[in-house]
């Protein structure tokens, strides 16, 4: 019997709704398992449910920077990061 494979799950934060949108249906075609944020701020409420794999990051969010955010991620929950720019 085969068991289903459980997809990595990608946090991506990005306030550009455009760029946020097209990244996550990019990752989703690959196979991502995609939890998706428009602010550090919401990102954080996100991890509370479901800790993600990798997060890929906007440097310039509004509000807490991709940077703080970053460091919270590492500090926090171990999480590995990319900055997107």
């Amino acid at each position: 019997m085969n068991t289903p494979q459980i997809m990595p799950a990608i946090l991506l934060v990005e306030d550009d709704r455009l760029v946020l949108h097209t990244l996550a249906a990019g990752l989703r075609g690959a196979g991502y398992r995609v939890l998706e944020s428009d602010s550090a701020e919401s990102a954080m409420r996100v991890c509370a449910e479901t800790k993600p794999d990798l997060a890929l990051l906007d440097m310039r969010l509004s509000g807490i920077s991709g940077s703080c955010f970053a460091e919270w991620l590492k500090n926090t929950l171990d999480v590995p990061f990319l900055f997107l720019s």
